[in-house]
């Protein structure tokens, strides 16, 4: 071992306190700038991966009436729509148990959720919605306490009915029980006609554009609604959407520049603490530096003698950091996905 090596091994072993400090302070540093930036690097991907693989919509209409399905899908005449799925969504109001209160939900419902064209749902478990049978949002299922076999009372024009859980499907765009409580359902369309709408009839329509870019979409969705209206069919609402990015991307945008901005900080404020450190060694050694000078040292040597300290301060603060990070990262990513309904695994880091 070189001198210099003596000298560094010396003042690490000898002042340990000061080293475990050193070395925790760079650690919280690199952890923090690692956590937040992997979050991000993992996160957004990942809800982007899961959002293109529904086969996003461009545009929803929602209509002001039911439609026949024939004069919806000839809506693909239009110039500039490339295809147009038909189905239903019902705003409802259901409990659990008879003694609860009344609580807000909705139930959808797709033409065949066998052959679904655009923000395709999934079954994950059970069987799809049948005659009167209803499936629950898998998200909605463990916050309200619903599985599959129990029932839920919905209320059906002025009467209380109960109806039976038959499945769980992850739906891609619908928001986390946890900050918007409404409980989504998934019906067929026997039971549509219940809520009044009859069978092979639809009050929303979901749209894509050819070619496809913002403005295009808002051009089409026009020309759909003239065309509806020529028929005497008005649209409520339209909803737009980015095929490529998910919905929830302009959330996790924010939240991420401002702890990436937090997590650079504080690395800043390691930097600090190991150049206070640093200098005031450098002080409490002015003797040692020089006789160091006396016996021939020159500057560089000096300075090397005190960076290859800084070195072995970051070096086992990187082999302390980097496991904690990258750990931790994909343990937050994995929990905010798991808000919007997406899953991650280490094997498969864009599962759904």
């Amino acid at each position: 071992m070189s001198v210099i090596w003596h000298k560094v091994w010396y003042d690490l072993w000898h002042n340990k306190l000061r080293t475990l400090l050193v070395i925790l302070s760079i650690a919280v540093g690199v952890f923090a700038l690692g956590t937040t930036f992997g979050l991000a690097e993992q996160m957004l991907p990942a809800m982007d991966s899961a959002h293109q693989s529904s086969s996003p919509s461009h545009a929803s209409l929602y209509l002001t009436q039911p439609v026949a399905r024939d004069a919806l899908l000839a809506l693909r005449k239009v110039r500039g729509v490339e295809s147009v799925e038909p189905l239903n969504e019902v705003q409802i109001r259901w409990k659990k148990h008879p003694e609860d209160e009344w609580r807000n939900g909705a139930i959808l419902q797709r033409d065949d959720y066998s052959r679904q064209t655009f923000d395709v749902v999934q079954l994950k478990a059970g069987a799809w919605p049948e005659e009167e049978g209803i499936s629950i949002e898998r998200m909605h299922s463990p916050f309200y306490g619903i599985d599959i076999g129990d029932k839920v009372i919905i209320e059906v024009g002025d009467q209380a009915r109960t109806f039976s859980i038959t499945g769980k499907i992850r739906h891609p765009f619908v928001p986390p029980p946890s900050m918007y409580d409404q409980a989504w359902f998934f019906g067929s369309a026997q039971l549509m006609e219940l809520f009044n709408i009859p069978n092979g009839k639809f009050a929303v329509i979901k749209i894509r554009a050819f070619p496809y870019s913002a403005d295009y979409a808002k051009v089409v969705a026009s020309a759909v609604k003239e065309r509806l209206a020529k028929q005497g069919i008005g649209v409520a609402a339209t909803m737009y959407q980015d095929p490529q990015k998910h919905w929830g991307r302009m959330f996790v945008d924010g939240m991420t520049v401002v702890i990436e901005v937090l997590a650079v900080i504080s690395m800043l404020l390691s930097v600090v603490l190991v150049l206070n450190t640093l200098t005031a060694v450098i002080t409490q050694q002015t003797n040692q530096i020089g006789i160091l000078k006396a016996i021939g040292g020159s500057s560089f040597t000096i300075t090397k003698v005190y960076l290859a300290g800084v070195f072995v301060y970051g070096v086992l603060s990187l082999l302390i950091a980097f496991p904690l990070g990258a750990l931790a990262s994909f343990r937050v990513s994995q929990w905010f996905l798991g808000i919007t309904s997406i899953t991650i695994t280490l094997a498969c880091p864009t599962a759904l």
